[in-house]
């Protein structure tokens, strides 16, 4: 039960960092928009330097948007799970950064342009495990008792009568 009385506390804090997380990130991409264009062009996907202007905007618009969405109750769930889309997307980017064994700076603003691709491996799904935290319900099942004790404490109580 102590674990069930910490969850909105955990959820809290699980909300606070991603929200801090994705402020932070949009608002370097926005900052420093002519270096993330730059760097967003030397990726060697196809049609990068097209798509690159547009994405410089798509991303903090997406990141701002995930945390007015983190912010209100009502869309938190949606804003969840924008988060862990999101974070997949760039965690199969950095996944495949390292296995093509290409040597390509982190588009990433800020703070986070000092990390190793392992690094941002490691940042990205320590996040997604908070969304993943965030999202789970806080509120007790009917009964919290697993299936089988259910079932074995139902046949020890009929023997009793």
């Amino acid at each position: 039960m102590k674990a069930l009385k910490l969850h909105p506390l955990i959820v809290d804090i699980a909300l606070g960092l991603l929200m801090l997380l994705f402020s932070y990130t949009a608002m370097s991409k926005l900052l420093e928009q002519e270096m993330f264009v730059f760097q967003m062009k030397l990726s060697p996907f196809p049609m990068m330097d097209k798509l690159a202007p547009l994405l410089a905007w798509f991303l903090p618009t997406t990141e701002l948007l995930i945390v007015c969405f983190l912010i209100f109750r009502k869309s938190r769930k949606l804003g969840l799970i924008l988060s862990i889309a999101l974070l997949s997307v760039f965690e199969l980017y950095i996944l495949w950064m390292l296995f093509s064994g290409l040597h390509l700076p982190c588009t990433c603003g800020g703070l986070m342009a000092k990390l190793s691709w392992k690094g941002h491996l490691a940042f990205n799904a320590m996040f997604i495990l908070l969304s993943f935290i965030a999202l789970r319900p806080d509120r007790p099942s009917p009964n919290p008792l697993h299936p089988f004790q259910r079932i074995f404490n139902a046949s020890r109580s009929e023997n009793r009568l």
